[in-house]
């Protein structure tokens, strides 16, 4: 089981890229082995939020999410609003230990064919998965959204979550779903797989074990006044934790504008 060391340069890469930078992982990293799609799995203890705008493009009928420059000037709803989280740890599990092999029996990842993937246009990519599962997760704010949802409010309503479900591939025979609600994240440590866009109310997280650790949270619904915003993400683990940790503030137009 890989410690800190490793999780500090995974950490490091993923933040350079939310910040808007580029860094490489330092190698040689474990090589995928067997069978299994997952490559590695994350005992998740923090997590990291961070807010950015983005936009969405069609190439060949499938939705593409990309971030956009983070700048001074005020965001709109409109344009593309979001709150990354990822869902990190110190402790990595790789296929030569132990308890990798009773992860992917229990997801079912056992037969994963490597090279179909790769002449499918996916597969190339090594993704993480969490071992804990998720309960809920809340969004909350730290002034007054409108006159129903006063600062600390649950936002969830207003919400939507895209979220990489590794289980449910798996159990469909490893192939990508397409749906409507389907979106490809041309984000850090989105990786190669298909996210599905959920109404963040309405979703029951419990339902989805071994996600991949990045989430996207869509703000749906603008403020009723411009002003400087700062969100906090609550994740309640089914192992009884909570996690918590707020974005930095960024400035959205209001309804009112």
């Amino acid at each position: 089981m890989k410690k800190a060391a490793f999780n500090f340069s995974v950490l490091f890469g993923v933040l350079s890229v939310l910040a808007g930078c580029r860094s490489e992982l330092p190698g040689p990293l474990p090589p995928r082995l067997g069978n299994s799609y997952i490559w590695c799995f994350i005992e998740c203890d923090e997590i990291i939020v961070y807010s950015r705008p983005f936009y969405i493009e069609e190439k060949h009928g499938q939705k593409h999410i990309y971030y956009r420059e983070k700048s001074e000037e005020t965001l709109s709803i409109a344009n593309g609003t979001a709150i990354a989280v990822m869902l990190v740890g110190n402790n990595f599990i790789f296929s030569k230990d132990k308890e990798f092999q009773e992860y992917v029996t229990q997801m079912g990842d056992t037969l994963f064919n490597y090279k179909k993937a790769l002449k499918e246009g996916y597969g190339n990519d090594s993704p993480y998965a969490i071992t804990k599962t998720l309960e809920t997760v809340a969004v909350t704010c730290d002034k007054e959204y409108n006159a129903t949802y006063p600062a600390g409010s649950n936002l969830n309503n207003l919400l939507s979550v895209c979220i990489n479900d590794y289980q449910s591939f798996v159990k469909n025979g490893y192939q990508l779903y397409n749906g409507e609600d389907a979106y490809k994240m041309e984000v850090a440590m989105a990786f190669d797989g298909i996210y599905r866009k959920f109404a963040m109310e309405e979703t029951d997280f419990s339902l989805y074990p071994f996600m991949n650790p990045y989430m996207f949270i869509l703000l749906e619904q603008a403020p009723e006044q411009t002003d400087t915003y700062s969100f906090t993400v609550t994740v309640k683990l089914t192992d009884g934790r909570t996690l918590t940790a707020t974005a930095d503030p960024i400035t959205i137009e209001g309804e009112a504008q």
